[in-house]
């Protein structure tokens, strides 16, 4: 029974084409959030790969650990509350948001991340300093 299942997995629901629609909804939850964090003036980058893709809310990709210890995690914890509170269940805590995707995943669902971080960037816009200790009291580094 088990290798039915995996057998009718592969042959049956992981179709190429699957593969391509997730990387489509990915890149366009990428755009969106990073279009909605431009808006706010915050700064944000990311990457897609086929189901799996995420946000980082920092200006720059760190090119080693001790960079990434040094990203805020501050909008990321406000990230992920707001993305709770809006229906989007993802990982707690990080510093790059991800999310994993699902052959049932929609458009609607990539629009309800997308309107989420819109909502972040609402917030964070009318922050006057994001740099100060009382912001980052949040962030875990």
């Amino acid at each position: 029974l088990t290798m039915a299942a995996a057998r009718a997995t592969l042959n049956e629901v992981l179709l190429p084409e699957v593969y391509v629609r997730a990387e489509a909804l990915g890149q366009r939850m990428l755009a969106g959030s990073q279009a909605a964090m431009a808006t706010a003036g915050a700064p944000s980058y990311g990457t897609v790969f086929g189901f799996k893709g995420s946000v980082v809310f920092h200006d720059r990709a760190a090119t080693n650990y001790r960079e990434f210890l040094k990203i805020s995690t501050a909008v990321s914890h406000l990230h992920f509350l707001v993305q709770h509170n809006g229906g989007v269940f993802l990982p707690p805590w990080g510093k790059s948001e991800s999310w994993t995707l699902s052959v049932a995943h929609s458009d609607a669902d990539g629009d309800r991340y997308v309107s989420n971080v819109a909502r972040v960037a609402e917030l964070i816009h009318g922050l006057g300093d994001r740099k100060s200790d009382l912001f980052a009291a949040g962030s875990f580094s």
